[in-house]
């Protein structure tokens, strides 16, 4: 049995990775079952005894990437002892818009695709309004529940639009502008007067999660 279990999400991994691929370079809506099955070397019978259907293998997808920006705040927590809430939150985003990761492409392959086909960028948006539970949780476990009160439609499309530019003028190496977005992105935490007092000054957990 626990063979069987590892060998089926061995394939699914595999299948995912191609898709991810296959997306990344010709769109959602231009990539087929049959073109996801032909990279990964599978059949479609193999390919339906994994996933129901394209949008299915999507959907995980877009839960595998929620789980990595997890890790990569994890791994973050280790090195930012001391550091007050305000600056960790803007490090995460920087850190979000600027560094490299398995799916910076894929998104900015599927921004670019919502731009243009309204019923892409409606599957998406509900797509990732099904994953909005497991965000929440991810703020509460890491501490930063300030995070949860920017999930409006604007602050997405300026984190998005930011993302999109870095990667478009291939800036993710310009230090310059990650520190021009560091002070821009301060001030405006401070404008909106985004952390009260009563959350505290420094950012807690980091010693709980070096032990974890």
């Amino acid at each position: 049995m626990v063979r069987q279990r590892l060998e089926k999400q061995e394939r699914k991994r595999q299948l995912k990775k191609a898709t991810v691929e296959l997306i990344t370079k010709n769109g959602y809506s231009n990539t087929s079952v049959q073109q996801i099955v032909d990279k990964a070397d599978f059949s479609k019978g193999g390919f339906y005894n994994c996933y129901a259907s394209k949008e299915e293998l999507f959907k995980e997808i877009l839960s595998d990437s929620m789980d990595d920006g997890h890790n990569r705040i994890r791994d973050f927590r280790l090195k930012a002892s001391g550091m007050d809430r305000k600056s960790f939150l803007v490090e995460i985003l920087l850190n979000k818009i600027f560094d490299y990761n398995d799916y910076k492409k894929l998104f900015v392959s599927l921004f670019i695709e919502m731009s243009t086909d309204q019923s892409f960028f409606d599957f998406y948006t509900e797509s990732m309004s099904g994953l909005m539970s497991k965000f929440l949780t991810i703020c509460d476990e890491e501490g930063i529940g300030e995070y949860k009160t920017m999930v409006n439609d604007e602050f997405n499309v300026l984190i998005s639009t930011l993302i999109l530019g870095v990667e478009i003028f291939k800036q993710d190496k310009n230090e310059k502008y990650r520190d021009m977005l560091r002070e821009i992105l301060t001030a405006y935490f401070e404008k909106i007067h985004f952390f009260s007092e009563e959350q505290g000054a420094n950012f807690e957990g980091n010693e709980q999660a070096a032990e974890d």
